[in-house]
């Protein structure tokens, strides 16, 4: 009786780790489906140039965020959300990445890890398996990317 209950307990607890909420609401592993019915106005990109580890790439047009307008990249592989990035160009001085940087605090708590170097600044945050990495580039492109690496990774470990 004891197994079964640790069994049942650990199913719980290894499920509740791989389902874990990605971005608004979406959890990892979402089908293409299921975010397009979170997002009805996300479209299949018809952009095929994609990274290896993804297959497939959903995108919505015009999330405002901080008064910019973002691009929101669905990165799916085998029909599972393993990303969320968030895109937005911006102008020489504009403050957008501290804004980000603020809101992702508050959020999140302290980064786990900060850099700043004359090509860009970036920091991460970690949160129940979830990294969350804010990049602005010397381009000043700024990238919010949510993803499930880490836990993809340890789960090998």
């Amino acid at each position: 009786m004891q197994k079964i209950l640790l069994s049942i307990v650990m199913l719980i607890f290894s499920s509740n780790i791989f389902a874990a909420e990605l971005w608004q609401g979406l959890q990892s592993g979402a089908t293409t489906q299921q975010v397009i019915k979170s997002f009805p106005s996300t479209k299949i990109d018809s952009n095929r140039n994609l990274p290896a580890e993804i297959d497939n790439r959903l995108i919505m047009k015009d999330y405002m965020v901080f008064e910019k307008n973002f691009t929101v990249r669905f990165l799916m592989k085998n029909d599972r959300l393993k990303k969320v990035q968030l895109h937005t160009k911006f102008e020489k001085y504009d403050p957008v990445y501290s804004s980000a940087y603020d809101a992702l605090s508050l959020k999140y708590g302290v980064p786990t890890k900060e850099i700043s170097t004359v090509y860009g600044n970036s920091a991460k945050w970690s949160i129940n398996g979830i990294e969350i990495s804010l990049l602005d580039t010397f381009n000043n492109d700024l990238f919010i990317t949510y993803s499930t690496e880490l836990i993809d990774n340890a789960s090998k470990l």
